[in-house]
């Protein structure tokens, strides 16, 4: 069976248009092997995800 890995990311500054992120990975059994900080900028328009794929 191959590994599984889950991604959760967690909005930890709530600006209106500058928020930041921290992104855990972790394996099958809960422990965390990676982790991330990001930020973003928000704009007006919706963002349509399905247009990346």
């Amino acid at each position: 069976m191959a590994p599984t890995v889950v991604a959760e990311a967690v909005e930890t500054v709530n600006h209106r248009k500058v928020p930041q992120c921290i992104i855990t990975v972790r394996n099958q059994h809960g422990e965390i092997i990676a982790t991330a900080t990001g930020r973003a900028y928000r704009k007006r328009e919706p963002f349509e995800a399905d247009a990346l794929m």
